[in-house]
């Protein structure tokens, strides 16, 4: 099982790029900003420590599209 930190500054999950997580993620800082759709797909045990937040910044635009089979 892999192990992944996201911190620090925002992130850009856009134009269909996806992020997979079948290990574990401690996600203590920045938020996943969109503009033109994204997917985050949960199957692993997902540690949200901090007021973080999925972000769509351009009006009319698709957002980040989030599945969770996992642990969050």
């Amino acid at each position: 099982m892999s192990s992944t930190v996201f911190t620090g500054s925002d992130k850009q999950l856009s134009e269909g790029r996806m992020i997979t997580n079948n290990g574990s993620i401690t996600w203590d800082g920045g938020n996943l900003q969109s503009c033109a759709g994204g997917f985050f797909v949960n199957n692993g045990l997902l540690s949200i420590t901090n007021n973080n937040s999925f972000l769509s910044f351009c009006s009319g635009n698709a957002g980040i599209t989030v599945t969770n089979t996992g642990t969050h």
